[in-house]
């Protein structure tokens, strides 16, 4: 059975009068999926566990991650997202991608996702990105994070210490 997430890993073999539909409606649902798992009210703080050591062995320190998570976030010019994932080296990642890219088209398995585009904050922030990026922080689900993370290591073979 193809799954979005086979048919995201190889979008070459979708037909070429498609495939940008499939792109977007595909990662669009997967990206927004993710997105709405990850936060809660009342979250934010500092991923702790498997996930807060993966995250100070990647980036040096939960505060470092998340200084170099939001300048990528805010780097990333018009639509699209911010993700942290695992790569096939199973090490963490900080990408972005264009409009509703998903980032298993790169090969990586999304653990948190931040929606980048204009709806995710014009109603609160209007054009000012840099204050809804610091705000989400406040509602970062860490303990769905850290249960994403464990699931992905599971996918890519290996389980965590």
């Amino acid at each position: 059975m193809l799954t979005l997430e086979n048919i995201l890993l190889d979008i070459r073999v979708v037909p070429e009068g498609i495939r940008q539909d499939i792109r977007c409606f595909a990662g669009g649902h997967l990206n927004h999926s993710l997105f709405w798992q990850i936060m809660a009210p009342g979250a934010g703080g500092d991923p702790a566990g498997e996930l807060g050591q993966a995250i100070a062995e990647g980036f040096g320190d939960a505060d470092r991650f998340r200084r170099q998570f939001t300048s990528r976030a805010l780097g990333r010019l018009g639509s699209g997202w911010a993700w942290l994932g695992l790569n096939h080296y199973q090490k963490l990642e900080i990408v972005t991608t264009p409009n509703e890219d998903s980032p298993i088209m790169l090969g990586i398995r999304p653990i948190l996702g931040l929606d980048l585009w204009e709806h995710a904050y014009f109603a609160k922030h209007h054009f000012r990105r840099a204050e809804y990026v610091r705000g989400w922080w406040n509602v970062v689900n860490w303990p769905k994070v850290a249960e994403l993370y464990t699931l992905n290591l599971e996918l890519l073979g290996r389980r965590p210490s």
